[in-house]
């Protein structure tokens, strides 16, 4: 077992190797995962009829998991990475956000491997640092901060697409 929020020592290098890879696209499910605690399966299927966003404000309307629907509010460190991919790709009229050359979408799997090769950026000293951290561990620390933040456990999990019951809530919080 490990703690549910990332060390600031793994935030830090996390946000330096999203920076160095210098990619739209890395950054925009990056941030989905970190800003606003999204699933994989919803980043994955998210499709850009959900996807409400502008140079000033956004929000997306996420699910998938369970069929467990729902409208959140981005916040700028989630929008502005997200406006300047979905503006550099152009394709409007695409089905799903996230594009892979080998589908029409990117897989689960294709995010979990951009994901482990972001962390292979690292530095062979910073490598340990970060090699057992996941996606879904973005979306755990997401939590977590926004507990730290004042948000009540009922907010995060609205927020997040979580059950209320108070076992559910507890593996996660």
């Amino acid at each position: 077992w490990r703690e549910r929020s990332l060390s600031p020592e793994q935030r830090s290098l996390l946000h330096s190797l999203v920076e160095q890879a210098g990619d739209r696209r890395g950054a925009a499910l990056f941030a989905l995962g970190y800003w606003a605690g999204c699933r994989v399966s919803e980043v994955s299927w998210l499709q850009m009829v959900h996807t409400h966003v502008g140079p000033q404000e956004g929000w997306l309307h996420v699910g998938y998991k369970g069929s467990k629907w729902r409208d959140i509010a981005l916040m700028d460190e989630a929008r502005k990475p997200l406006y300047a991919y979905l503006q550099a790709t152009g394709d409007t009229g695409r089905t799903y956000v996230f594009l892979s050359q080998r589908s029409e979408r990117l897989t689960e799997e294709a995010i979990h491997y951009w994901f482990r090769k972001l962390k292979a950026l690292a530095a062979k000293a910073q490598f340990p640092v970060i090699q057992h951290l996941t996606f879904h561990d973005l979306r755990q620390d997401f939590a977590y901060r926004a507990r730290e933040a004042g948000w009540s456990i009922e907010e995060v999990a609205n927020y997040l697409g979580l059950a209320t019951k108070k076992g559910a809530l507890s593996t996660f919080l």
